[in-house]
């Protein structure tokens, strides 16, 4: 009996060898989860700041995108001043060229008719020239 008793404790003292090696193991997996949740929420600050500036990100581009909106009417707005206001300036330019084309018209017209009326009087001057 005492030898089936023995056998009983060698066997409980390799149960409580193996439930203690268990409970070592079971310790370092705790660890090893309490060190994974540390990284998990280290990991989780950085997503939030990533977001953090991802939203800020997107709030800029949409003012830039607004501000270059702006600018685009504004240019559109300054060209078509632009256009409106040199349309008058080249109608005036045109006016005034046509006046003096008209003048110098004139001016060509009067020296044509006088140039005539030289030629005239010259083939005047040779028949009485020649008359005499």
């Amino acid at each position: 009996m005492e030898q089936v008793l023995e056998k009983i404790l060698d066997e409980l003292k390799g149960l409580k060898a193996g439930q203690e090696r268990m409970e070592t193991r079971m310790e370092g997996l705790e660890t090893r989860m309490e060190s994974l949740e540390t990284r998990m929420e280290s990991l989780e600050n950085r997503m939030e700041g990533l977001e953090s500036r991802m939203d800020k990100l997107e709030s800029r581009m949409d003012h830039l995108e607004e501000k270059v909106n702006d600018v685009e009417k504004k240019v559109d707005e300054q060209k078509s001043s632009i256009i409106q206001g040199l349309a008058p300036y080249f109608e005036n330019i045109q006016k005034h060229i046509d006046e003096k084309f008209k003048k110098h018209q004139e001016l060509i017209d009067v020296l044509s008719a006088r140039s005539i009326q030289h030629e005239a009087d010259i083939k005047s001057l040779y028949k009485l020239a020649g008359a005499k």
